[in-house]
């Protein structure tokens, strides 16, 4: 390959990956401040809760001044559910995933094998093989004397 069709292709390559991260940061979901269970239960009791998101040991809550939160529900807390309800708040709730294929998979394939498997593409892509050195270029050749160059390393 050309020297302007590896700069067209390094180009490209070069603004493909800037789209992808770009889509990938724009589609995570917004980072919600954490509170602590008792501030949680403070905003319940207030009637400031509007909605509620239950996965697992997680809540996720929005304030009826669109603060949303969230908190970790303590181990063994029961009754929950009931009182949200008592206190007309929209509850739902969701299987706690134990599987990061499932929820995190494609984000986390890309920001952490993504630039590994760039650079390697861009490495083996743009760097010809080595065509110096003793042995032809081999890659464990490390520079011995080359072929017939008529030299002796016996010396003694």
């Amino acid at each position: 390959m050309n020297r302007t069709g590896k700069a067209i292709a390094f180009w490209v390559v070069l603004i493909v990956a800037a789209a992808l991260v770009y889509s990938l940061t724009s589609s995570w979901p917004p980072s919600l401040r954490t509170e602590t269970f008792s501030e949680f239960m403070n905003h319940v009791q207030g009637d400031e809760v509007k909605e509620v998101v239950i996965t697992g040991d997680e809540i996720a809550y929005v304030t009826s001044e669109n603060g949303q939160f969230r908190a970790i529900l303590p181990e063994g807390y029961q009754g929950l559910p009931n009182t949200l309800l008592e206190r007309n708040v929209k509850v739902s709730a969701r299987p706690a995933s134990t599987s990061v294929w499932t929820s995190w998979g494609p984000v986390l394939m890309w920001t952490s094998w993504g630039p590994v498997l760039l650079l390697m593409a861009f490495l083996l892509f743009f760097y010809p093989p080595s065509r110096s050195g003793g042995n032809g270029g081999s890659p464990m050749s490390f520079g011995g004397v080359p072929k017939g160059s008529g030299t002796s390393h016996d010396w003694m």
